[in-house]
């Protein structure tokens, strides 16, 4: 039954936070587009930016973020602590599973297809992946919050 009802509600979170976070990049991409910051050069409306990120950010969320956030938070659960500790330990694990993710899948894809890594892409990617996983995290604390109250 608890298991259930986390699966619940980290598959809600996944898909409310790609909803929320899409466009919202989408936007940051629009903005910078003239700047040249970007590698990835696409010319596309935001709209089109919104559904090509939600097209990659949806799948990503449900075949990495759900299992990997149901692991964190059933071991943030189990520890015998306040409420305060438990939510600076998610914070803390969240981000880091963001940065450990970023290596497994990006950082080496890009190595593997002999592309260098700069120090300015690294951090960038990094603090992105890590603030996208603290975005996940609280987005699913409103979730639970939303689920109990219901």
């Amino acid at each position: 039954m608890w298991f259930k009802r986390l699966f619940k509600k980290e598959l809600i979170t996944a898909l409310i936070s790609s909803l929320l976070a899409c466009p919202l990049v989408a936007w940051m991409h629009n903005i910078n587009q003239g700047a040249g910051y970007h590698s990835l050069y696409l010319n596309y409306s935001y709209i089109n930016l919104v559904l090509i990120y939600l097209t990659f950010a949806a799948p990503f969320s449900l075949l990495i973020g759900v299992p990997t956030s149901i692991a964190l938070t059933s071991m943030v659960q189990k520890l015998k602590c306040s409420s305060f500790i438990k939510y600076v330990v998610g914070l803390v694990c969240f981000f880091l599973s963001g940065v450990i993710i970023y290596w497994a899948y990006i950082a080496a894809s890009r190595l593997i297809a002999g592309h260098t890594l700069t120090i300015n892409n690294v951090l960038f990617y990094m603090l992105a992946f890590g603030f996208s996983a603290l975005f996940y995290f609280h987005v699913g604390l409103l979730v639970n919050r939303l689920i109990k109250s219901s």
